[in-house]
């Protein structure tokens, strides 16, 4: 049995410290949402099924808001699930009370490590790709699309103890597997990433979207894939999807072929009709971490020249949508498909 801190409770964290304590982990879970927290005291981290409805609770160790948990005791071994956009506090916040040999695995859909590397150092943190469906529907309640795929690992590469702990501990999840190149999978999850970002820009089902707009929706991927290359980052697929496929450089038979396999995996998602960006600002109307995501690639695209004039345009679409400025409809992906 390992001790675990889940530090954010919403979708990931919460699916994986559902799984954690299932498994006879000893978790504790933070999260800033008070009656989140409150629900899960109550009665642990519910799962609900998206096609039968069925309910499958766990209890965890204990839950606290961060201004509850003043020491981590002996807990060593953290799960930083928070968005992506609240790592940086999250993260100065664990600081102060994280040993020496702490291990923190940052598990957000996207890159985040030079985020939390500032408060926790380097030697400390380390990187999950995570791949599965779950949308936080009430208090304490998660809709869950089933175990997916994740990828840990050290960002040096080697493969250590705390890696194979990180595994071992999470194998039962779904397809849980050690990388010495788990940047190669963030950034491909950039690039779809950004795909389901500009779905978002619709209130339509996400498989819709893309296999009605493959154009511009290649123009967004393929600036995420230029930034890559850019950076020396080799891409690696994920779910039968080479991200690189997807660009406008790819040769056509595969580009559609990449396109198919992605319609056909975002439309056998039972209960993701909608991303989890589009999520945030139509249902909990919050600010979502899509826009800081697009921003590092963009600022990581200018280091090397490369302009990403559609990652700007669907930042600063976003950005209107979450202030009230901007409706959902297809003329929004309209003005991102603009060329000049």
């Amino acid at each position: 049995m390992t001790e675990y801190l889940v530090l954010g409770a919403g979708a990931i964290g919460g699916s994986l410290a559902h799984y954690l304590a299932r498994s006879g982990h000893a978790v504790t879970v933070v999260d800033a949402d008070a009656e989140h927290v409150a629900a899960i005291r109550s009665h642990g981290i519910v799962l609900v099924d998206p096609v039968t409805g069925e309910e499958d609770a766990a209890l965890v160790a204990a839950a606290h808001t961060p201004e509850e948990l003043t020491g981590l005791g002996t807990l060593t071994r953290v799960l930083l699930a928070t968005k992506s956009h609240h790592v940086a506090d999250a993260a100065a916040w664990l600081a102060p009370m994280l040993p020496e040999d702490g291990a923190v695995l940052l598990c957000q859909n996207g890159d985040t490590f030079g985020l939390a590397a500032e408060s926790l150092g380097a030697d400390r943190v380390l990187s999950a790709f995570v791949n599965f469906a779950a949308d936080v529907v009430a208090p304490g309640r998660i809709r869950s699309g089933g175990p997916g795929m994740m990828v840990i690992g050290e960002r040096r590469g080697d493969r250590t103890d705390r890696v194979a702990v990180f595994v071992e501990d999470l194998r039962g999840f779904g397809e849980v597997e050690a990388s010495d190149d788990v940047e190669g999978y963030l950034w491909s999850k950039r690039g779809i990433a950004a795909v389901l970002s500009a779905t978002s820009l619709v209130d339509e089902h996400t498989a819709t979207v893309i296999d009605e707009h493959r154009d511009v929706m290649s123009a967004v991927v393929s600036e995420v894939v230029a930034v890559t290359r850019a950076e020396g980052i080799a891409l690696h697929p994920f779910d039968g999807i080479d991200a690189f496929d997807l660009t406008v450089d790819a040769d056509p038979d595969a580009r559609r072929l990449a396109f198919d396999a992605l319609v056909r995996f975002t439309g056998s998602l039972p209960g993701k009709e909608r991303s989890g960006v589009f999520r945030d600002l139509a249902v909990r109307r919050r600010p979502t971490e899509a826009r800081p995501e697009l921003r590092s690639v963009i600022a990581a695209g200018e280091r090397h020249g490369i302009e990403a004039p559609h990652l700007r345009r669907l930042e600063r679409l976003l950005g209107e949508i979450e202030a009230g400025e901007r409706g959902f409809g297809r003329a929004n992906l309209a003005e991102l498909a603009v060329t000049n």
